[in-house]
């Protein structure tokens, strides 16, 4: 196989992981902005800021559904924070900040998307065979369903043009619709600790 995963982790808009390699997590809130990292080894090599030898597309669904490209309209969709200072869109996602890299060996900076309309990058590095990249991705799910779980996969382009999809072990789920009535009290309560504590 030429691509392989090589790590997913969920993290919050500080870059802070919220859950270990592979792991799933819930969020507290739909408001709430997730940076997403999938990292992949690759038995052959990818060319730096290349479109047609060192490309990526981040893909999301429905746990069940079918794979769609995550753009700036989508159900889940890139997250458009022009301000950021953190994930900057079209930056290098270097062995500094790397999040995933499951494997002992190096990683190659990868690429950081936040506010485009398409989820496409490319590498900042050229990668080797048998080395180890990563991208990052802002995500928004303000408009995503409640109480639903969703899958994120990548397709990984390597220098002769071959193009293949890696699903990722890391899943979110977002939380249920806050209660109706007199009853909001005690949810608002805790949703307002989680951003005072974030």
């Amino acid at each position: 196989m030429t691509f392989s995963a090589d790590g997913s982790r969920i993290c919050n808009a500080s870059r802070v992981a919220l859950a270990g390699i592979d792991l799933d997590f819930t969020l507290v809130a739909k408001t709430d902005k997730i940076i997403y990292a999938a990292g992949v080894l690759t038995t052959v090599r990818m060319r730096a800021n290349n479109t047609a030898q060192g490309a990526s597309r981040f893909f999301w669904r429905r746990v069940g559904g079918t794979f769609a490209e995550i753009t700036g309209t989508t159900e889940v969709k890139i997250a458009q924070a022009t301000s950021d200072t953190v994930l900057v869109d079209n930056t290098a996602v270097t062995a500094a900040n790397k999040r995933t890299n499951a494997t002992a060996t190096a990683i190659v900076a990868g690429r950081g998307t936040e506010a485009v309309a398409t989820s496409f990058d490319n590498i900042s590095a050229q990668v080797s065979a048998n080395q180890t990249t990563e991208m990052q991705i802002a995500l928004d799910f303000g408009a995503a369903l409640d109480s639903q779980q969703y899958d994120f996969a990548v397709d990984w382009t390597d220098e002769d043009g071959t193009t293949a999809q890696v699903i990722y072990a890391a899943q979110i789920t977002t939380p249920a619709a806050p209660p109706a009535g007199a009853a909001n009290s005690a949810y608002y309560r805790q949703y307002y600790r989680s951003l005072v504590t974030a």
